[in-house]
């Protein structure tokens, strides 16, 4: 994706910040003009044994890459429980992607991990301890955004802005309650999936992870910047204020857009 958007293949695309910052850290400026997503809704998961943080003290985590998306989700919820990878001897074990870690966790491999959604749940009902809810902590963390290159932003602000419109629409079409049935048979479409009850899941995992007015977030790419920096010392040198472009966003916010079309969903 950033690749992409580096060599002008595509001119928009839909990331996350790490990506984003990480290009950053090899001298290469992108511009997130919104994102959706600006907060960890991920849950530290643990054996059925392991019920407190202390516990947690000396176990054996699943992340699916060092200083990947996963692992800083973990560091993130380690930190929220009060507790340090090295400090607390917290082995980080490389296994594969979420459903992998899962997995491992319930075959024994691994004693916790911080996962979200549908995995969260199939967990809880195998009788999995939900050490800690992170999306009720407003753990800053941008994990969706529309991401452009700087030329764009700069020449075509007005098709940008249409594609902001078009977001801010769609998002509040999406929250609005009476559009409940309609989003989740789009997503049982487009996912392939058959079970209506997944389907539902699905829809309440997306109402608790989205926002209406999807502004970016600086404080979350300070966050990835100091996660990244612990790996890759360029990072650190990342001015994350210059990865943002919120100007057109802002505008239709200050404007009334966002509020009117909310309004027109019931939406408060």
């Amino acid at each position: 994706m950033v690749a992409s958007l580096i060599s002008g293949d595509i001119e928009v695309g839909y990331t996350g910040g790490t990506a984003v910052l990480g290009a950053a850290s090899q001298g290469v400026y992108l511009k997130i003009l919104s994102s959706i997503s600006s907060k960890l809704t991920h849950a530290v998961v643990a054996h059925p044994s392991l019920k407190t943080a202390e516990q947690l003290r000396g176990k054996r985590f699943g992340i699916q890459s060092i200083g990947g998306s996963t692992w800083m989700h973990t560091i993130l919820g380690l930190e929220h429980i009060g507790l340090d990878v090295k400090r607390d001897h917290i082995n980080l074990l490389v296994i594969g992607d979420s459903v992998l870690i899962g997995q491992s966790l319930e075959a024994g491999r691994i004693d916790a991990a911080v996962l979200d959604g549908a995995l969260v749940r199939r967990l809880k009902s195998k009788g999995f301890f939900v050490v800690a809810e992170l999306a009720q902590a407003n753990i800053p963390m941008l994990n969706q955004a529309i991401v452009v290159s700087q030329e764009f932003a700069r020449k075509r602000a007005d098709v940008a802005e249409k594609i902001l419109t078009a977001l801010v629409d769609s998002l509040a079409f999406t929250l609005a309650p009476q559009n409940k049935s309609v989003v989740t048979k789009t997503m049982m479409t487009r996912f392939h999936i058959s079970d209506a009850s997944i389907a539902d899941e699905g829809y309440q995992d997306l109402l608790t992870s989205v926002e209406r007015k999807p502004f970016p977030s600086l404080e979350a790419l300070r966050n990835i910047r100091r996660l990244m920096a612990a790996h890759n010392p360029k990072a650190a040198n990342v001015k994350v204020e210059e990865l943002i472009d919120a100007r057109l966003i802002r505008r239709l916010d200050a404007n009334g857009y966002m509020d009117k079309v909310a309004a027109l969903y019931g939406l408060k």
